[in-house]
């Protein structure tokens, strides 16, 4: 009989974090702890240590603790926040974790017996997380760029590379050739009004079609999603494990929050230096010095005083292309609202008034910063003029009159709008984004001695650990019981629905779901059992040069559905693979494509693309006869770049992550094997869930076990070792 002592740390109070409280425990109360890391009965599911509830007296140590909790009037132990808790035997470290508070029980309207309940520290993560979304993941907009032609094209010809406190991030954005609504074609020799044609090789119109900036969105690294939960929450997933691992290294997810283009939007707000003319004497040093009618760089600052107060400020834009379509705002700074504004090109001006007599006079006492913005969907380079005046007026006559204009010293240039990730990343939970991962690639996680938390693939969990237990002496085995493994006959691993039209073809044709597996035992029962990935799933096509049907190096997504309007997909998660020094060169242009979805009216300066990154569902190219060592289909598929299954061997998810596993309990010797035993002190402190056992001879693996902590009193399952 070993001694149970458990620590309670009290609840955060007062910005003062506490030491932890040795609890009073009764002498007679057998605490139950179940420790499980994958159920072979409930198989995408990562579990952790839970205790049956258990009872606290209601001592004056535990009473301080709780803080009155079953009085609703008072503001004391909150029992929606999990406790951090040690469980110690015989004073030697066994685990550590969580208490949750879950009933008291009263007499005499005094608390007697608490109920309360122990998990492992993994679980935790659902109390962390919360509801909360990948976009609140504010770490993620280090990643933020300006939105111009000039970082689209870095992004699909090289990728971007960010500084962030002092690490490097190399491609940590990636605007993968994934087209959220142009058909793209390949065609060297002809086809040159079409404006989906991408060969850069091909004159005819190459600075009219090709691929458009406004047709890709970005990708971020999913390991830089990982990084961005470990600094928001103040967690360390260990490095050297899953999360660095090759499989998930060039694992992108796609930034397609909502339909419809990113705006490629130029805008400045001046604020530079300025000529001053008078035009009524005086006014260059009224506007300079006056408080109530400041002009400074380009900022109108006025403050009405009296009801006799006229301000006007007029801008007029000069751009140096006449042509260009843009927007002159009038925006009063104080609110960010704007005031006044006109679209058009070449010279154009705005102006607003604000006096009595217009019935817009500013409210005695109120002021208003005046800025000139402009905005437009190129870049663009003007110069700018603004005329300020101020009257004061009485009646009919003018007290005072200044009016000055203003130019500027040199020209303007608007500039690119930033895209920060967290307003386009898509909606998703972040316990729903791990959780998918831990579906898709069959992850295990637990804490280790560094409180750091261990993601491993459960092959690499049961392969890590060479330690055995010989357990024969404390089983009980003049009666166990034997049973099958698993309670269902099939396994279905899918995606959601298809939604993009090449996937949805593909399913019309095949009568299945592209990525889909489904997995069945040569038995009769016919139950199912589901895992069924959160994430999008998209199929993408090699091009043909149409001008001799040859494959080009080119691979794209198409992001519309089966009428060819845009689609929005789930959340999707793709490889992006670097295709360098490529013979069949992507056309690409700045420029805007017309509503038509045919060629633009003005022509532009074609850049020709000899590297670009590829959107997959392997990590890598492959050849025709070695498959990528990993892709992101459930079952066999025919790689859409090679064109070829490998004869099944293609190292789908479900070979490289799940077959091992589900092989061996498939098994037709494969048995849960049940046993009660009474486990001594030194198997309790030191086995992992990792190590085999073996009883009379024979090798097992914990499926699961459940110990009184004080007796050593357990119930296993264990999962036998077939021999064929």
């Amino acid at each position: 009989m070993q001694e149970l002592i458990l620590y309670i740390r009290p609840q955060f109070r007062n910005n003062v974090t506490q030491d932890y409280v040795k609890v009073d425990m009764f002498s007679d109360e057998n605490v139950t702890l179940t420790q499980v890391i994958q159920d072979v009965r409930d198989i995408d599911k990562v579990f952790t240590d839970f205790s049956q509830t258990f009872s606290l007296p209601a001592s004056q140590i535990n009473n301080k603790l709780f803080q009155h909790w079953y009085n609703p009037d008072i503001d004391g132990f909150d029992s929606n926040i999990q406790s951090e808790a040690i469980i110690e035997l015989n004073y030697q470290p066994f685990k550590s974790g969580k208490i949750q508070l879950q009933e008291v029980k009263m007499k005499n309207n005094k608390p007697s017996v608490y109920k309360v309940t122990f998990f492992g520290k993994t679980v935790s993560l659902n109390n962390t997380f919360g509801e909360d979304q990948l976009d609140d993941l504010v770490w993620l907009n280090n990643f933020t760029f300006a939105n111009n032609y000039a970082n689209v094209k870095a992004g699909l010809n090289l990728g971007l590379d960010f500084t962030v406190n002092s690490v490097s991030y190399t491609d940590a954005i990636i605007h993968p050739l994934i087209s959220r609504q142009q058909r793209y074609i390949f065609d060297s020799s002809g086809n040159g009004s079409d404006a989906g044609n991408i060969s850069a090789s091909l004159a005819t119109n190459n600075g009219k079609r090709g691929v458009f900036p406004e047709d890709l969105k970005p990708a971020i690294k999913a390991s830089l999603i990982i990084k961005a939960i470990e600094e928001q929450y103040g967690i360390t997933f260990k490095s050297s494990e899953f999360f660095d691992s090759t499989e998930f290294s060039n694992l992108y997810l796609w930034l397609n929050r909502k339909i419809g283009k990113y705006s490629f939007i130029y805008d400045v707000s001046v604020s530079t230096t300025f000529s001053c003319v008078n035009d009524i004497s005086g006014s260059c040093t009224f506007f300079a010095s006056t408080s109530t009618s400041l002009f400074d760089n380009g900022k109108y600052k006025i403050k009405s005083v009296t009801d006799r107060d006229v301000f006007t400020y007029k801008a007029t834009v000069t751009p140096t292309v006449a042509t260009a379509i843009y927007t002159i705002e009038i925006v009063d700074e104080l609110t960010d609202t704007v005031v006044a504004t006109i679209t058009g090109s070449g010279t154009q001006n705005v102006s607003v008034l604000y006096a009595l007599i217009s019935n817009t006079q500013i409210p005695i006492g109120e002021s208003k910063h005046l800025v000139t913005r402009v905005v437009s969907n190129a870049a663009l380079t003007f110069s700018l003029e603004l005329q300020v005046d101020y009257d004061e007026i009485s009646g009919v006559t003018t007290l005072q009159s200044y009016q000055s204009t203003y130019t500027s010293s040199g020209s303007i240039n608007a500039v690119a709008a930033n895209l920060f990730p967290t307003q386009e990343i898509p909606e998703m939970k972040i316990l729903d984004f791990l959780k998918g991962l831990f579906k898709q690639f069959n992850l295990t996680a637990f804490l280790n001695d560094s409180d750091e938390i261990v993601v491993k693939t459960l092959d690499y969990f049961y392969g890590d650990s060479s330690t055995t237990h010989d357990i024969s002496q404390y089983v009980k085995t003049d009666e166990n019981t034997v049973s099958e493994a698993l309670p269902f006959t099939d396994i279905n691993f899918s995606y959601p629905e298809a939604s993009t039209k090449l996937s949805q073809a593909y399913s019309n044709i095949h009568n299945r779901q592209y990525g889909k597996l489904d997995y069945e035992a040569n038995a009769s029962r016919g139950s199912q059992y589901k895992i069924d990935s959160p994430f999008g799933h998209m199929l993408f096509e090699r091009l043909q040069d149409l001008d001799d049907d040859s494959y080009t190096e080119i691979q794209y997504g198409l992001s519309v559905n089966e009428s060819d309007n845009e689609v929005l997909t789930k959340p999707l998660l793709f490889y992006g693979v670097y295709q360098s020094s490529i013979s069949s060169a992507i056309n690409m242009i700045d420029n805007v494509r017309p509503e038509d979805g045919g060629l633009p009216s003005g022509s532009v300066s074609n850049d020709s693309l000899t590297a670009y990154w590829m959107p997959h569902n392997a990590n890598e190219l492959g050849t025709a006869s070695t498959a990528p060592a990993f892709n992101l289909n459930f079952g066999s598929e025919i790689n859409s770049y090679t064109l070829t299954d490998y004869g099944g061997n293609n190292n789908s998810l479900f070979q490289k992550f799940y077959e091992n596993y589900i092989v061996r309990v498939f098994n037709t010797r494969t048995r849960i094997f049940k046993y009660k035993a009474i486990l001594p002190l030194k198997f309790l402190l030191t086995y992992s869930l990792a190590d085999k056992v073996f009883v009379n001879g024979r090798a097992f693996t914990i499926n699961k076990i459940t110990t009184k902590l004080q007796t050593g009193e357990s119930s296993l399952e264990l999962l036998n070792e077939p021999t064929s």
